[in-house]
């Protein structure tokens, strides 16, 4: 008789619980990250391969670290994680996209040109260009914004939520226009996304410009 395996459970989507399709993306954890064990030190002062290994270090953590880890090793770390984000041998493509969405975290700006090409190269696979438009959300330059305007017409429907998604975290009413093309896009998935960021935003309605306080004599 043969032997029966482990049973495994699916997974049920709970009443009420929102959807969340996986696109491989690395998560940003909203939590403080721990400084990393072991003989790499994470901090500024570092000579040039020094500071590679610390920064290669943090990017093959299981979690990724916070914004508080990587803050000691300076804006030479920026400028050195932009420089592996173009090195044709940095292979692993699970590596490269933890760039980006470090790129993302971080709020490189330096480093729009360069996601701007990979996010509109046909030659990039669609996840790795979906985690470029999900770092140009996470950046608080409004210049992100026609970038990710330009990948509304992306042949690839996970790119194009991305998009809409990216668009989202950008609080300038720049965005409008392209959500609004977004909701008569062919895919479910994003037009639903679109609809419902310009759902949200018209809710919360446009922010209202800060008061000047009067002074009295």
């Amino acid at each position: 008789m043969p032997r029966k395996g482990p049973s495994r459970k699916k997974a049920s989507l709970q009443p009420g619980a929102e959807f969340k399709p996986n696109y491989n993306e690395p998560e940003i954890s909203p939590k403080k990250d721990r400084m990393p064990s072991g003989n790499v030190i994470v901090n500024a002062g570092k000579s040039r391969a020094e500071l590679r290994i610390a920064v290669e270090h943090l990017l093959r953590r299981p979690e990724p670290p916070s914004v508080e880890v990587w803050a000691p090793l300076g804006e030479d770390a920026k400028q050195l994680l932009i420089q592996m984000l173009n090195e044709p041998f940095v292979a692993r493509v699970e590596l490269r996209r933890r760039i980006l969405a470090t790129l993302g975290q971080l709020d490189v700006r330096e480093a729009l040109p360069d996601i701007r090409e990979i996010l509109l190269s046909s030659s990039e696979d669609r996840i790795t260009r979906a985690q470029a438009a999900s770092a140009l959300g996470r950046m608080k330059n409004a210049q992100a914004i026609p970038i990710l305007g330009q990948a509304i017409v992306d042949k690839d429907p996970t790119v194009r939520r991305q998009v809409a998604l990216g668009l989202a975290r950008h609080p300038e009413k720049d965005v409008i226009p392209h959500l609004l093309q977004l909701i008569n896009d062919p895919s479910p998935a994003v037009s639903e996304a679109a609809t419902a960021v310009l759902a949200d935003r018209k809710k919360k309605g446009p922010k209202k410009p800060a008061q000047k306080k009067r002074r009295y004599n």
